[in-house]
């Protein structure tokens, strides 16, 4: 990997700021108001399972979880009260954590000493399993399965 890749990937991975901008305007506009489907913010449903209630993107549910958000309002189906205190507190990948993420990867773009070291230990690394996987396929090892997480620093089971 080099430090071009790795900025590429760094740049891909800086998560949507928009949307829990959004959510959270919302939540704040509507702080201690009950929950209706009549005044949800556009492109959001309300989803009731499990005892929870969630504001929820279409993508979501299409996706796996892997786009759009998922944002658990209470741990209620019934009489919801919209709650910025709640929101936040239950949701923390889409505000504070996200916000840390996001500040870890700006400083992390901004430092060309630590790229050039992390795209450098990726290579390395890349190269010893390469290495590893050449030589243990030329010794036909027959516990292949068993003996690659033990070189991938993983416990055995």
């Amino acid at each position: 990997m080099n430090v071009q890749e790795l900025e590429k990937m760094i740049r891909d991975n800086i998560e949507d700021e928009e949307t829990p901008a959004r959510v959270l305007a919302w939540a704040r506009e509507n702080d201690g108001k009950g929950l209706r489907r009549n005044n949800i913010p556009e492109g959001f449903f309300i989803r009731k399972q499990y005892g929870m209630t969630n504001l929820q993107q279409p993508c979501y549910m299409n996706t796996g979880g892997r786009e759009g958000g998922s944002y658990l309002l209470a741990h209620s189906e019934t009489g919801v009260t919209i709650s910025v205190e709640y929101l936040l507190d239950h949701n923390p990948a889409y505000f504070a954590a996200r916000q840390k993420r996001n500040a870890q990867r700006a400083e992390m773009l901004a430092d060309p000493e630590t790229l050039a070291r992390v795209a450098r230990l990726v290579t390395e690394a890349a190269d010893t399993r390469a290495a590893f996987l050449a030589g243990i396929d030329s010794l036909n090892f027959p516990d292949f399965c068993q003996i690659e997480p033990l070189a991938l620093g993983q416990k055995r089971r």
